[in-house]
């Protein structure tokens, strides 16, 4: 399938280039959040520093927890360090790492926790919904009329008959983000309870698990669900059980 390759060379070093372009538009994004502080009374100087924080500490865990992974692979090739990540156990202790640091500077720096993340979510939606879109990813073939052919074929082949289409992922993602944020945009003075980041939690982990069945799924998998589609569904879990057990009281501090 079409996607942007997952390193970009320079010389000798091996940058990921999916990160770089997901980091890139985050940073873009920041603009309209100042906005978006001001508008809520979140002061938007701490709201950088306590992000920037949390994404630090989640990329260094993220990029390193190859070690616990594979520890021989620093001795077998060097080298690795420039390219390996921790793949999805890493993303796991990666964001587990920046939760509690987002916590842990909420608290101390004694900062509304639900405003913050209801701004996060809005921040974290267009960056991803716009991600998404850029990368482009289709899925397994398919005989909907909304399939589109890859792009490779149409280059090289624009007349050749029995074209096969595919899911255009990309395009699903951009709908379920853009659905999101205009949920939260919806939300008006109930935005900065919490409740538009639960809700959010739900609607994202199950959109993503929604999709994830046009999407090639690696033939191990437990219970029928991938890696993947797990995160997906304790992603939805998570914003399920939030909304019964949600009290604004307790997240306002």
């Amino acid at each position: 399938m079409f996607s942007i390759p997952e390193l970009l060379s320079v010389g000798g070093l091996a940058i990921p280039l999916r990160t770089l372009i997901l980091l890139l538009i985050g940073l873009a994004l920041l603009f309209p959040v100042k906005w978006l502080c001001n508008k809520v009374s979140f002061p938007y100087l701490e709201w950088r520093d306590v992000w920037t924080n949390a994404i630090i500490g989640y990329l260094i865990v993220w990029k390193f927890s190859f070690v616990l992974v594979e520890p021989l692979i620093l001795f077998q090739n060097p080298s690795a360090i420039l390219y390996a990540t921790g793949g999805t156990i890493g993303m796991v202790l990666g964001v587990l790492t920046a939760l509690g640091m987002l916590l842990y500077s909420l608290k101390k720096r004694n900062l509304p926790i639900a405003r913050f993340f209801d701004v996060f979510t809005v921040w974290l939606t267009a960056t991803l919904t716009l991600y998404w879109v850029v990368q482009r990813t289709y899925g397994l073939p398919t005989q909907m009329p909304w399939g589109i052919p890859l792009d490779e074929v149409i280059i090289i082949n624009p007349s050749a008959e029995n074209i096969v289409n595919y899911h255009p992922i990309f395009l699903y993602q951009f709908l379920l983000g853009t659905a999101i944020l205009l949920y939260l945009l919806s939300l008006k003075d109930r935005f900065g309870s919490g409740v538009g980041t639960i809700h959010s939690l739900f609607l994202l982990g199950i959109g993503l698990l929604a999709i994830s069945t046009a999407i090639y799924q690696p033939t191990s998998a437990l219970l029928g669900l991938s890696s993947t589609q797990w995160i997906y569904l304790i992603i939805s879990l998570l914003g399920l059980i939030g909304s019964i057990l949600y009290n604004p009281k307790n997240l306002t501090n």
